[in-house]
C-alpha cells in the first residue's frame, strides 16, 4: 500500500540544495514554493507557532514563513499546520540573521513580526540581541511594509526604539513609540504567561521608509556570521568570493 504520510512544511536549509542556496546567496522563489502570488509575511522566532498558526488560519490570502532556531519548537508548529490543513505557511530552522539575508530577495517580504525576542539581560550578552541597527537595515532591504515587535521587557523596548532610530529606515507608527494593548493581536504562549503574571506587554509598529545599502562583509562581521559562512563554504565547496557577495 502506498504511503499516505502527510507533507511537512519545514524547509531544512541543512539539506544540500538549501545549503547551496545559502552559500551562494540564491534566494528562494517563494511564489513557486506556495504556488501563488499572495503577499509573503515573515515571523522571526515563532516558538511553537502560537502566533503564526492562527494568523494563517485567519488570513488565507497571505503566506507566511516562520524562522525558529530551536527545531523542537518548529516541529510543534509543523504539526499544528498539518492538523489544521494550513498550506500557506512554511518553516525555516536556523539563525534569522543568516536566513533573512541569504534566502529572501530584496523587498520580497510584505510585513515582518518579531514576538518576544530574547532580551539578553546580561551586559556581556547584549551583542546577541536580535534587533540591532545592522539587522534592522538588512530587514529593511528585504521588506516592503510594516515591522511589528512585541516584548514584555521595558529595557528591551527602549533598546528597540533606539535601534530603529539609529537604523534610519523606519518610522514609528505610534506617537509614543509603543502601546501596551494591541486589539486583535494573536497572543503567543509567552504573552499569555506574562499577562497571567501581571506583566505589561509593549507593542511597537514601524513602517519602512527607506531602502538602505548593506555591505555584506560588514554585516557578516557585526552579526557574527563568519564562522557559519565558513562552515557552509567548506560543506558546499563555495568560494570565499561567492560567500561575500554584496547584498
Amino acid at each position: 500500500m502506498a504511503s499516505t504520510s502527510a507533507p511537512e512544511f519545514i524547509l531544512n536549509w541543512h539539506n544540500d540544495d538549501m545549503a547551496r542556496r545559502v552559500a551562494r546567496q540564491q534566494p528562494v522563489c517563494w511564489s513557486d514554493v506556495f504556488g501563488n502570488d499572495h503577499p509573503v509575511d515573515l515571523e522571526i522566532g515563532i516558538g511553537n507557532g502560537s502566533f503564526m498558526v492562527p494568523f494563517l488560519r485567519d488570513h488565507a490570502d497571505r503566506n507566511m514563513i516562520g524562522i525558529e532556531i530551536e527545531v523542537t519548537y518548529l516541529r510543534k508548529a509543523d504539526r499544528s499546520l498539518l492538523r489544521q490543513s494550513l498550506t500557506n505557511g512554511r518553516l525555516l530552522v536556523g539563525d534569522a540573521k543568516l536566513l533573512a539575508w541569504r534566502l529572501f530577495e530584496p523587498e520580497s517580504i510584505a510585513d515582518i513580526y518579531v514576538n518576544y525576542p530574547d532580551p539578553w539581560f546580561k551586559k556581556r550578552h547584549a551583542k546577541r540581541r536580535l534587533l540591532n541597527p545592522e539587522f534592522l537595515r538588512l530587514l529593511a532591504t528585504r521588506m516592503r511594509g510594516v515591522l511589528t515587535v512585541a516584548t514584555d521587557d521595558a529595557e528591551y523596548k527602549d533598546f528597540v526604539l533606539s535601534s530603529i532610530t539609529e537604523a534610519g529606515c523606519f518610522e514609528r507608527m505610534f506617537e509614543s513609540g509603543f502601546v501596551s494593548h494591541l486589539p486583535d493581536y494573536y497572543e503567543t504562549k509567552y504573552e499569555r504567561k506574562w499577562k497571567s503574571e501581571g506583566k505589561t506587554s509593549y507593542y511597537m509598529k514601524f513602517r519602512k521608509i527607506a531602502q538602505p545599502a548593506v555591505d555584506a562583509e560588514e554585516y557578516a562581521r557585526t552579526q557574527h556570521l563568519q564562522f557559519a559562512l565558513n562552515k557552509i563554504s567548506e560543506r558546499t565547496g563555495t568560494s570565499e568570493e561567492n560567500q561575500r557577495r554584496a547584498s
